[in-house]
C-alpha cells in the first residue's frame, strides 16, 4: 500500500529550524544530513509506517522513530491513517520530556 506524506506546520518549523542551524555551520554537512533524512522518510516511514512503536510519552495515535543527525538524536513523531503518514514533530531528544506539545 502506498502512503502519502504530510508535514504539519509544527514539524516544518522544527525541521527548518534545525537544518537552517546546520547550514550556518556547514552547508555541505546540512545538505548531506538533509538528503539522508529525506531518504529515511521514504525508505522507512512510507514503505512500512507500522514498523515503529507508539511514542512512549503519548501512546496511540502517535508513533515515533529515532533519527540521528550528526551527534544529535531526534524523534520523528508521526501518525498514520488509511492512506497517509502525517509528520507531527522533529523533536530533539535532549529536550525536556513532555515538551513536544502533543
Amino acid at each position: 500500500m502506498g502512503f502519502s506524506l504530510y508535514r504539519t506546520p509544527q514539524f516544518e518549523e522544527d525541521y527548518l529550524l534545525y537544518f537552517s542551524y546546520l547550514k550556518e555551520l556547514s552547508e555541505t554537512v546540512a545538505v548531506r544530513h538533509f538528503l539522508r533524512f529525506e531518504n529515511a522518510l521514504v525508505d522507512e516511514l512510507l514503505e512500512d509506517p507500522f514498523r515503529h512503536a507508539y511514542f512512549k510519552e503519548t501512546g496511540a495515535p502517535y508513533r515515533a522513530k529515532l533519527f540521528k543527525v550528526g551527534r544529535k538524536t531526534f524523534w520523528i513523531i508521526y501518525s498514520i491513517d488509511e492512506a497517509a503518514v502525517t509528520l507531527h514533530r522533529f523533536w530533539d531528544c535532549s529536550r525536556e520530556p513532555s515538551t513536544h506539545g502533543l
